[in-house]
């Protein structure tokens, strides 16, 4: 396998390092310790399943910074040192082109003095960069975050980068004057092209936006959808509960197996493409409810569900959360988790509300770090 010569500067690629199969034996342990915690062990671990380890993602976040000779550069942050910028001319997570696109925005910010964003004296313009890759067409949108909204080179910035790479699709020009060190920006702008990037899993297709939840991994993400699925598949399955739906992930794969289906989210854009995606896929029998989970569950008149999915965020479930969804009916649940140690406690609410784990799904979403997708199975 190759190896990024960045790997022991950026936080991009922690166990770039070490075998791609030894990455998985590690993970693999690590889960099947933690599994050790759960009262039930009487179910069926199945094999990890593995991702290409090179060119993998879909979306990366770029941060500038100040070279040594005033130079704005334009990378990852340094491991352990976040203040620290590598800049890169090569990176195998998203794409082969995506050196090249990286130096023709720094040659811009050179050529034009655009200054880059001083955290310390909160003054400048360039702060981050957001680079989407659409893995099915080959395409790709291009978010320009800054700190402030003066940008007079808007047009000669859209044009440089289209014509030296015509395979962007779309471009953006993002806002963010909070001191948070973030490429979330508060104010987004279209400058060029689509305002959607467009994946496709197994004939159904999904819009992008500059921010919408999207899983990292195309191909992994498609096997995801598969496992579940299969999973939903049983005698009774008239009615579906998706929580933290995103961009309508699941509820629109699955939508042809339910009569009816319910896709919780709280953020708005991301209801707003979930929409969208229902209507592109000509799907009619998906509701989308906009709101915080705990709330919106309360809303729901419907109290029995043949199945629940949940794939909440980074942090897990709030217990809040689990406690109004017990208040529901539903004989199965199928739970989806990117951190470990986190979906334990998770698990084990539900484990002490009489919910057994059947079956557990490991999937490797995150070549060369320490994360590991999980599907859980679950049956009252």
């Amino acid at each position: 396998m190759k190896i990024c010569k960045h790997f022991r500067q950026c936080g991009g690629c922690e166990f770039q390092d070490v075998p791609y199969e030894e990455q998985i034996l590690r993970k693999e342990q690590e889960l099947e310790t933690l599994l050790q915690r759960l009262p039930d062990q009487d179910f069926e671990l199945e094999k990890t399943v593995v991702s290409d380890p090179v060119f993998y993602r879909n979306k990366m976040e770029f941060t500038f910074g100040r070279g040594k000779e005033g130079n704005p550069i334009l990378g990852l942050h340094h491991r352990g040192k976040y203040w620290k910028i590598e800049n890169l001319d090569e990176c195998l997570l998203l794409s082969e082109k995506t050196p090249a696109i990286l130096e023709t925005i720094r040659s811009f910010a050179a050529r034009n003095k655009l200054e880059v964003y001083d955290p310390k004296t909160h003054t400048g313009f360039l702060r981050h960069l957001v680079l989407r890759h659409s893995k099915t067409e080959d395409r790709y949108m291009i978010t320009l975050v800054t700190f402030h909204d003066q940008f007079a080179l808007q047009k000669e910035f859209v044009g440089e980068i289209t014509d030296a790479h015509p395979e962007t699709a779309s471009a953006y020009w993002g806002i963010n004057s909070s001191f948070s060190d973030v490429a979330l920006a508060q104010r987004v702008i279209h400058l060029y092209g689509d305002k959607r990037l467009s994946e496709t899993i197994d004939g159904r297709k999904y819009l992008i936006g500059p921010y919408t939840f999207f899983q990292p991994n195309l191909r992994i993400a498609e096997k995801m959808y598969r496992i579940v699925e299969n999973l939903a598949l049983s005698n009774s399955q008239r009615t579906l509960l998706d929580l933290y739906a995103g961009s309508g992930g699941f509820s629109i794969f699955l939508a042809s197996h339910f009569e009816y289906v319910y896709g919780l989210e709280k953020e708005h854009d991301a209801v707003e493409v979930a929409w969208e995606n229902a209507h592109l896929n000509e799907i009619r029998n998906v509701e989308f409810l906009e709101g915080d989970v705990r709330k919106t569950l309360q809303l729901l008149k419907r109290q029995q569900f043949d199945l629940v999915i949940t794939d909440p965020p980074r942090e897990g479930m709030n217990r809040k959360v689990i406690q109004k969804l017990m208040e529901k009916r539903f004989p199965r649940l199928v739970f989806i988790s990117c951190n470990i140690r986190v979906m334990i406690e998770n698990l084990l609410n539900f484990s002490a509300a009489g919910y057994k784990i059947k079956k557990i799904f490991p999937l490797d979403m995150f070549p060369h770090t320490r994360h590991l997708e999980v599907i859980f199975y679950l049956e009252e």
